[in-house]
């Protein structure tokens, strides 16, 4: 409304109104548009809260005691952050509260697996687990739940983030950053979607427009962070049995205007894939794999 010039107030008047007022943003990352956007229409910056539902909301904040200036710079050592020579930008997620929060980032939070609780150097991505009075004790009447989410010291392990710590250029203390989430769940339109959803839905959508049998396709899906600083673009794999290929040439050239007609809403994807999936010995898709075969692909093409 403020670039189309249709504002029911004029301009000066909802900036002085918004800089009398804190701007609590959650739920989604705060990236360079947002904070532009806040900073020319209210003349200030956003408050962030990060947490889940098990953590009563809020695990971490932006400090109330952090100045302006040193808010900005938190925000704009996430987007312009590199891990071992390569983008690994992050949305700042402010600090916890400690006593009622602490937060690490670790290497793995699968008991036997290589780095299990190991804490990440500063800037290396990892897993985000807290602990603190604002944890929940556990899931009510669900033994088993419980004790695979909290470990016997009390850190809490299914956040599902990924994130990274930086020392803090104004006091030395360490700012948290989020880079995406680490569960099988796909964010569109504000819901979140499964991609076993997804795959199955699209699964079973092409074999029937394309007339093709069963377990002739397999479709294997991923959401990124690349148009939108606020949702997920639907990166489709699709892998092809031997009897399928001769219907390669018609589906690269047609599938996604089908999907855009044929499927639901969070199931329609953005790009497409025709290749292998990765799956582990069991079968099951293998999604860091996945996703890096993704970025690889996004990155060649973009040179």
């Amino acid at each position: 409304m403020a670039a189309a010039g249709t504002l029911p107030l004029p301009q000066a008047q909802l900036r002085l109104a918004l800089s009398r007022v804190v701007l609590l943003l959650g739920s989604a990352p705060v990236g360079p548009t947002t904070v532009e956007r806040l900073q020319r229409l209210a003349g200030t910056l956003p408050t962030v809260r990060f947490g889940s539902t098990e953590t009563c909301l809020q695990v971490m904040g932006t400090s109330p005691a952090l100045a302006e200036e040193a808010r900005l710079d938190a925000f704009r050592a996430g987007w312009s952050h590199t891990y071992c020579g390569a983008e690994a930008a992050g949305y700042f997620i402010g600090r916890p509260h400690p006593p009622y929060t602490e937060v690490k980032v670790v290497r793995s939070v699968d008991e036997g697996e290589a780095g299990y609780f190991e804490e990440c150097a500063e800037g290396e991505p990892g897993q985000l687990v807290t602990r603190g009075e604002n944890v929940m004790a556990g899931y009510v009447g669900d033994a088993a739940a419980t004790a695979k989410a909290l470990r016997d010291d009390g850190w809490y392990l299914n956040l599902g983030d990924v994130g990274f710590w930086l020392g803090s250029a104004s006091d030395g203390g360490r700012d948290f950053y989020w880079r995406a989430r680490d569960s099988a769940l796909l964010i569109k339109g504000g819901a979140n979607y499964s991609f076993e959803q997804i795959n199955s839905e699209l699964s079973a959508f092409l074999a029937a427009h394309y007339g093709l049998g069963d377990g002739s396709l397999a479709v294997a899906v991923v959401g990124l962070r690349l148009a939108s600083e606020h949702e997920d673009e639907c990166c489709a794999t699709v892998e092809l049995a031997q009897e399928a290929e001769h219907k390669r040439g018609e589906m690269e050239r047609t599938l996604l205007a089908a999907c855009a007609k044929g499927v639901s809403k969070g199931s329609k994807p953005d790009r497409v894939r025709f290749a292998p999936i990765p799956r582990n010995f069991k079968g099951a898709i293998q999604l860091p794999a996945l996703r890096e075969e993704w970025k690889r692909e996004l990155a060649a093409g973009s040179k």
